[in-house]
């Protein structure tokens, strides 16, 4: 195809080889292209490779009529069996072109966000395994976090979110929504996805934690732009986060999670601003925005864990263990105390709490206000419950906390 000037041909890329036989396929994006659709709506190309080892353009993509300034094709992306997703992030759309035959797709299906706004660039990034797409939108404005949260507020900007689309019984639909665990205004969470194997990978390129490698400090946001990276995996038949990933440099305004590439369990993360010389020292940062890319295995992330940590107001933590709950001492005056517990889950599976319980060795008077207590926590979520405690003397005197849980390798705790 001839390219204009300005239309930005090649923008976005997807190869795949043909499981058949029958030629390779290529996908291009040219997000700015006019065409009869409208002026700057964009399209995308399919060529395929010939016998002679020459690529020819087979099929021309374009978004619905009246599409001015869409940016169709600024993400595009391709599945073994030869579906085509496009992603049209100022249109707020992406379109899934499914295989119909050797050189034949059909008219797109148009996916959008269940709280999808102008502004919100769904479709900046696209990604399809099998019959699941991944759609991100990295300037969505949502303060929820987690998945499936409330996302009708507009109070966190460009914080981003991303979709994930699945096809049952002949029809495309949203299945999951998905934020941050951590989400913060200026994120940009969405900005790159990726799918493969039963894993999503989000990239979040504004991201300012201070954490190194897998998990540490999400909740710090002291190094803007750093970037992260989120995994998310089916648990108890949906999806739940159960990953944070971070740079083993991590540095101010390094964008990691700008892009992103998975095959199989294998996950490379782009950081294009990293400052690093190269030459084995990553701290070495003489060299501006050299660019980085790290490498992760999937299958040695943390297993599927949960692992608690409880704050009090002050931010004393109070118990800390691995899959299973530990009784620990605390503290109180002579007078009637309200104490408030936030319970976190900094593990890589779903934390069930049922509940809490004190037993006391003074005689004292307890009682909980559990009414806020989320009791399944994903990965990065909290909760919080309120326990009031009246000693029977004056002094110090001592509780014994007990946090119960259905999880089995916490029973004997309960």
């Amino acid at each position: 195809s001839s390219a204009g000037q300005m239309e930005h041909f090649g923008k976005a890329v997807a190869i795949q080889e043909s499981p058949s036989g029958d030629g390779d396929l290529l996908v291009v994006g040219v997000p700015l292209q006019n065409t009869n659709q409208g002026s700057g709506s964009g399209a995308a190309y399919v060529f395929a490779r010939a016998t002679n080892n020459k690529w020819v353009k087979r099929r021309n993509l374009f978004p619905a009529p009246n599409s001015d300034y869409s940016r169709f094709g600024h993400s595009v992306a391709m599945s073994l069996d030869g579906t085509i997703v496009v992603g049209a992030e100022s249109g707020q759309e992406a379109y899934v072109y499914e295989r119909s035959g050797q050189y034949i797709w059909e008219e797109g299906v148009r996916l959008t966000g269940h709280n999808t706004e102008a502004g919100d660039k769904f479709g900046i990034a696209v990604d399809i395994d099998g019959n699941t797409v991944v759609v991100g939108a990295n300037e969505e404005q949502s303060s929820a976090s987690g998945t499936d949260a409330d996302g009708s507020n507009n109070d966190s900007d460009r914080a981003g979110a991303a979709y994930i689309f699945t096809k049952e019984g002949g029809q495309w639909g949203q299945e999951t929504y998905l934020k941050a665990s951590n989400t913060n205004s200026g994120d940009k969470f969405g900005t790159a996805v990726a799918i493969s194997n039963g894993a999503v990978v989000v990239g979040a390129p504004g991201e300012a934690g201070n954490g190194r490698d897998v998990g540490e400090n999400q909740h710090d946001n002291t190094i803007s732009y750093a970037g992260a990276a989120y995994v998310y995996t089916k648990q108890h038949g949906g999806w739940a986060q159960s990953g944070y990933l971070k740079a083993s440099n991590t540095d101010q305004g390094d964008s990691f999670g700008e892009s992103l590439a998975i095959s199989g369990n294998i996950l490379t993360v782009g950081a294009d601003s990293e400052d690093s010389a190269g030459g084995g020292d990553q701290e070495d940062n003489s060299l501006i925005s050299a660019g980085a890319a790290y490498v992760f295995d999937l299958h040695s992330l943390p297993s599927g864990l949960p692992e608690m940590v409880v704050l009090n107001n002050e931010g004393v933590r109070l118990i800390e263990s691995h899959s299973m709950i530990q009784p620990e001492t605390i503290l109180v005056g002579s007078s009637s105390n309200w104490i408030k517990l936030h319970i976190h889950n900094i593990g890589s599976g779903l934390l069930n709490v049922s509940g809490i319980r004190i037993e006391d060795e003074d005689g004292m008077v307890v009682t909980s206000d559990t009414s806020y207590l989320n009791n399944s926590l994903n990965f990065g979520q909290s909760t919080e419950v309120s326990v009031k405690i009246q000693p029977a003397r004056e002094g110090p005197s001592t509780a014994r906390l007990i946090i119960l849980s259905d999880d089995q390798s916490e029973a004997s705790f309960a």
